[in-house]
């Protein structure tokens, strides 16, 4: 089972069981020195938790709908434009055809790893001239 959604143009699918939840996004703050793959950060009943896109420089917005992503003790919100029910789906690699129409498979743990070591890397860099 698989959970399609879109993001501008692009159309993608994620496996079902990493999804907790469609969600709302709440007010998004910016990260300034964040990796182009999050959009931001927002409170979820208490907890502050990063909003990824697959879309670099795509905002995030307050009221957005988004998926709540859990992969590996990790949980962030997935920025959606829309999304749809769980859905039977062949995958072949990373596509997948659910009703004859072309999606690309997200890897959620991909995206996890590339947002932490895009902000390691921000991190690490070294301070400009003073």
């Amino acid at each position: 089972m698989v959970i399609c959604f879109t993001q501008g143009e692009e159309r993608w699918a994620i496996e079902a069981r990493f999804v907790r939840s469609p969600i709302t996004l709440g007010f998004v703050t910016v990260v300034p020195t964040a990796p182009a793959g999050i959009a931001g950060v927002f409170s979820l009943r208490g907890a502050i938790v990063p909003v990824l896109t697959l879309v670099p420089g795509a905002p995030a917005r307050q009221g957005q709908p988004a998926l709540l992503v859990e992969v590996d003790g990790s949980v962030f919100a997935l920025r959606a434009d829309q999304a749809g029910p769980p859905e039977a789906a062949a995958v072949d690699g990373d596509a997948v055809e659910v009703a004859d129409v072309h999606s690309t498979l997200v890897d959620p743990r991909a995206l996890v790893q590339r947002a932490i070591f895009s902000a390691q890397a921000i991190r690490e860099r070294p301070a400009g001239p003073p």
